[in-house]
């Protein structure tokens, strides 16, 4: 059993042996997204818990929604590669003096449809969150 924070602060992966696949639940999505929303949610957890699992190179990742994920060690890093190229996107965004999630979603997530604009507000706030604890987002970035 291995605690991966991030998705949902007490989220856990469980690892089967001999394989070592890793059923992952909703710390990966083989259809889409996973939503981290804060407070319970937390961007800097979700990718350390990403890490962790990609240091035990899972032959194959088994999430709670869609396929099973072959060569879970490149699953893990292409979305940890996707999530922090979403983030340079918001930092981006609050370079040309945009503040607000919901005022970022449109510029980050083009024609999102508007049922997930709320979910992908929350997303940008837990990037916002992890700029701001990194100390990216001052007045200097304007």
């Amino acid at each position: 059993m291995l605690h991966t924070p991030g998705h949902a602060a007490g989220h856990l992966a469980f690892r089967l042996l001999p394989s070592g696949a890793i059923v992952c639940g909703d710390l990966v999505s083989g259809l889409g997204t996973v939503v981290i929303d804060p407070p319970d949610g937390e961007m800097e957890a979700f990718l350390a818990s990403l890490d962790r699992l990609a240091r035990l190179a899972p032959p194959v990742l088994l999430p709670a929604h869609g396929a099973p994920l072959a060569d879970g060690t490149a699953a893990l890093a292409a979305l940890r590669a996707h999530r922090l190229a979403r983030e340079e996107a918001v930092l981006a965004a609050w370079k040309q003096g945009l503040r607000e999630p919901a005022v970022i979603v449109p510029v980050v997530y083009p024609g999102l449809s508007a049922a997930l604009e709320l979910l992908a507000a929350r997303q940008v706030r837990a990037h916002l969150d992890r700029l701001d604890r990194h100390g990216r987002l001052t007045a200097a970035s304007i």
